[in-house]
Parts: structure tokens; sequence; C-alpha cells
């Protein structure tokens, strides 16, 4: 299964940042939305891709309302 909703081709690395991140947005989860998107954003960064962290984190927090919660 491919994550990071709405985003493709990134790559074999952030794959497990993004399904994290995809189950922190779930309806079934209490995690609020400025933390699931920090923990992506640290997530990414540790797997030696700082620039790509902070665009997701940026990409997520400006759009990521949309799948919040749906």
């Amino acid at each position: 299964m491919k994550y990071c909703t709405g985003a493709r081709n990134l790559g074999s690395k952030t794959q497990g940042c993004c399904q994290q991140h995809d189950l922190a947005y779930s309806k079934t989860s209490t995690m609020p939305r400025m933390h699931a998107a920090t923990d992506l954003l640290l997530c990414v960064a540790m797997q030696d891709m700082p620039w790509r962290a902070i665009a997701m984190f940026i990409v997520v927090r400006a759009f990521g309302w949309i799948r919040y919660k749906a």
C-alpha cells in the first residue's frame, strides 16, 4: 500500500513516515494535527532528507485539514 495521500513517487525511504502520518490523520486517532505534522517532519528528516521534510511539513500544515479525520 502506498501512503502519503495525494503525493506520488516520494520513494521507499519515506513510506514508513507517511504511514505513521496517515494513521495519525485517521478517524480513530486522537493525535492533534500539529503533532502529526511535527512527527512527519522529524521522521523524514531522520531519513537524511531535511529539505523534503521541510517541504512535506509545509504542505501538510497548509492543506492537511482536507484529509484530517476524513
